[in-house]
């Protein structure tokens, strides 16, 4: 019988240390992956080579979260599509400094074109860093 661990997987590094110290079949992420959306990606590339980046650029911040809102609307519908995203983009846009403004607008809007916009058109300020690591 397959044994998966769920509960408490936060980091790549809790992938690895619940595999090396169980034994177990497989891993199941679920709220770590809020604070974290790369946490599949890392996990899966640190079990592979032991180690992972974790610098992520504006550029994929962007795509991955505009591609989960689509996503998100196309199988939830435009209301609660928009309405569940809104844990999400604490996640995506974390690490960016100044960001807040964003990340407080994005949670009131309503319209999913309006959202859009304000994420395709924020710009970094050139004091931040365009790479952050999450």
């Amino acid at each position: 019988m397959p044994i998966i661990v769920n509960g408490g997987i936060m980091t790549p590094e809790d992938v690895v240390s619940v595999f090396t110290d169980t034994g177990c079949d497989g891993v199941m992420i679920a709220r770590g992956a809020i604070d974290n959306p790369w946490l599949f990606k890392q996990a899966k590339e640190m079990l592979v080579t032991g180690t992972y980046t974790g610098e992520i650029t504006w550029e994929e911040r962007v795509a991955v979260s505009l591609e989960h809102l689509a996503l998100s609307i196309q199988y939830k519908g435009d209301r609660t599509g928009i309405l569940e995203m809104r844990k999400h983009y604490s996640g995506y846009f974390r690490g960016i400094p100044n960001i807040s403004r964003l990340r407080n607008a994005l949670v009131v809007m309503n319209d999913v074109n309006e959202i859009v916009d304000a994420i395709r058109s924020y710009q970094p300020q050139p004091s931040d860093s365009i790479t952050q690591t999450v």
